[in-house]
């Protein structure tokens, strides 16, 4: 059989005698590609020698799991200068394999070919060839990732960067990540995949738990407001006013009849102890950005807290509060979900001067974390969770100035708080086990900065004190990022961005205070804080009671 310039030989079965291809002619064992026509890989024996002249073509047709294979029964000669070529079907291939294409009696292989070729859309490996003293083998490696897209995100951009970084170093992909190749994923759908592969449910914990420290501080920082009357108010200090019954009794049998005796003023009860407990709640929404991926992230928060405080003096308040309850957080488009069960412990305290206040505050807060979500890449889709314990610590200073008018009080404010939230690296865990998309994330502490400059105004309609805030809210460090790599290889890692909060928001609140009994009130409150893209909505409820 000699195969002359132009001319291409293929099928399976057996050629029964010596094989030449001279220069021009292809040797395609199998159903060669052609226009129209799909390749089939299959096997061609030659009971004899083959031999391959300069500008020869060896032709292997692949597709996942079939390989073209040319048996020679007796020896092979390649010639310098002819070259192979490899057409590969769309699909995923097992990264790794070694399989041979040309196989020849011991001993019985001669030469190389000088070039190699191969298409490389839809396929997820780079094929080279090597050889024995017998077999020529097509050994397919891990491809370089497909070009990233134009339009990104660039959360996608770093996951992208992180598996092309350790496929250069050599590595193979674990299985579930192959489907990035295939040409049935379209560039919109490649971008959009490897931004979904970044995940956000740990940005979204770690905004999570502080939208929950914020409440909690809120809550504990309801006793301080400005213009609030307690129940009970004492009276102006006087010592000739503090004479107890008893005393004054004793007084009078010591006392000679007839004498004038000046009747002690009343003894008045000046309460000391209250306790509170409120229940509390509240929904956020952060719009994300299309430019780093970020997705919309929404939290609900439903809790309860409690405490006691003491009245050192008229001027000076000391007291304590716990908290707990639950939040549930999502991010759209199906980026994952997730839930935190908290609790909360802090300490607060308020002194007077005169029309001036300053009250401080300090928490701290343990948060049990799970999370949620299904990674889809190609065909396959992974599901992955987690668990972990995050904790916060937060500290809220505030000063004020009460202006007393005829009919209502005007209060300017300013107040800091500082938060530092800790996660501990941890790592998802992955339905599809060690060939999935788990990540690994990197513990993390971030301390973060706001600062409130506003207003209160507050007014007494009868028994019912009403009163109302405004306030320019500034939040000094808006990082939503966390660095992660994938658990099945910890190298190279990507950084990826949430949802951020903003920088600038308006702060509005409104409540009423009103009196049940003698030394028993309940309260009501409302809180909004809006920006460009945050809408955040909280409400409490407190009974309070001193003694």
């Amino acid at each position: 059989m000699t195969i002359g310039s132009d001319g291409t030989f293929g099928g399976t079965g057996t050629v029964v005698g010596n094989t030449i291809v001279n220069g021009g002619g292809t040797l395609a064992p199998g159903v060669p590609n052609a226009p129209g026509l799909v390749s089939t890989p299959g096997t061609l024996t030659i009971q004899g020698n083959l031999q391959f002249n300069p500008g020869s073509t060896y032709s292997i047709q692949v597709a996942p799991g079939a390989t073209s294979l040319t048996n020679v029964t007796g020896a092979a000669v390649i010639a310098s200068g002819s070259q192979a070529s490899a057409f590969f079907a769309p699909g995923v291939y097992t990264v790794g394999s070694k399989i041979p294409v040309l196989t020849t009696a011991p001993n019985g292989l001669t030469g190389t070919f000088g070039s190699f070729a191969f298409n490389s859309a839809g396929i997820n490996i780079a094929p080279r060839l090597s050889y024995d003293g017998q077999d020529v083998f097509l050994t397919l490696a891990q491809a370089p990732l497909p070009i990233v897209p134009a339009g990104t995100p660039s959360n996608g951009v770093n996951v992208a960067a992180a598996l092309s970084g350790f496929i250069d170093a050599g590595g193979t992909l674990p299985a579930l990540l192959q489907n990035l190749y295939p040409l049935s994923l379209s560039p919109a759908a490649y971008a959009a995949t490897l931004n979904q592969l970044g995940g956000q449910t740990p940005t979204a914990a770690a905004t999570d738990v502080a939208l929950t420290m914020n409440s909690f501080l809120t809550t504990m920082f309801d006793f301080s407001a400005p213009g609030r009357q307690e129940v009970g108010t004492p009276i102006a200090f006087a010592p000739e006013a503090q004479v107890a019954p008893g005393v004054a009794l004793a007084y009078a049998a010591v006392t000679p009849k007839g004498a004038m005796v000046t009747k002690a003023p009343p003894y008045v009860y000046e309460p000391r102890w209250s306790t509170w407990a409120s229940g509390f709640g509240g929904t956020s929404r952060i719009s994300g950005d299309a430019t780093i991926g970020s997705q919309d992230f929404s939290a609900n928060i439903a809790g309860g807290a409690a405490g006691i405080d003491y009245r050192m003096s008229p001027d000076t308040t000391l007291g304590f509060a716990l908290s707990g309850g639950e939040t549930h957080f999502s991010l759209d488009g199906g980026f994952g979900s997730g839930r935190t069960d908290f609790f909360q412990g802090g300490v607060y305290g308020k002194q007077r001067y005169w029309n001036a206040y300053v009250a401080a505050a300090a928490a701290f807060a343990a948060h049990h974390v799970t999370t949620d979500r299904t990674v889809t890449v190609g065909p396959a889709s992974d599901h992955l969770t987690a668990t972990f314990t995050a904790s916060s610590a937060a500290g809220r200073v505030e000063g004020g100035y009460r202006f007393g008018l005829p009919f209502y009080g005007v209060t300017p404010y300013a107040a800091v708080q500082v938060q530092s939230i800790y996660t501990p690296g941890y790592s998802e865990t992955a339905a599809a086990g060690a060939g999935g998309t788990a990540q690994t994330l990197a513990s993390q502490n971030t301390t973060s900065t706001r600062t409130e400059l506003g207003s209160w105004l507050d007014a007494r309609v009868n028994a019912v004190l009403f009163r109302g805030r405004a306030a320019w809210v500034h939040d000094f460090n808006r990082d939503a990022s966390i660095t992660a790599s994938f658990a099945a290889f910890p190298s190279p890692n990507f950084v990826v961005t949430g949802a951020q909060r903003p920088g600038d928001a308006a702060l509005v609140s409104g409540l009423f205070e009103v009196p049940v009994f003698t030394n028993v009130t309940f309260s009501g409150r409302a809180d909004g804080e809006f920006a460009s893209h945050v809408t955040t909505w909280s409400g409490m409820g407190t009974v309070r009671f001193v003694w």
